[in-house]
């Protein structure tokens, strides 16, 4: 259990780095496109933890959580959604719903 809370600890490090220092990350570019694909393949990595599809997981929450019906995954609904916003808003957003997910979801990795 103690290894399952380091990796909570580090999934929210990784929010706060992405934040404020994402080119630490995300190399030269920190594009939407690049924060996206960034972000996904980090949540297909967490789905190999929980054993469970954690981009289907996070759309179901972000799709109940807004009260829509959309058949994209979430990281792609935002530009959409959010369409008079500017790219670093939109970058913001992402990161902030993907966060929320994993705090108001603390048993995430749970089956």
């Amino acid at each position: 259990m103690e290894d399952i809370n380091i990796i909570k600890d580090k999934i929210f490090e990784t929010f706060e780095i992405l934040r404020k220092r994402p080119l630490m990350i995300l190399s030269k570019n920190d594009s939407y496109s690049l924060l996206q694909n960034y972000l996904e393949g980090y949540i297909d990595g967490l789905s190999f933890i929980s054993k469970k599809n954690m981009r289907v997981e996070i759309t179901q929450w972000y799709k109940k959580k807004l009260n829509i019906q959309t058949s994209y995954c979430w990281t792609s609904h935002i530009p959409f959604h959010f369409e008079e916003e500017r790219e670093d808003e939109l970058k913001a957003i992402l990161l902030n719903i993907t966060e929320e997910f994993f705090r108001e979801n603390a048993d995430w990795y749970k089956a």
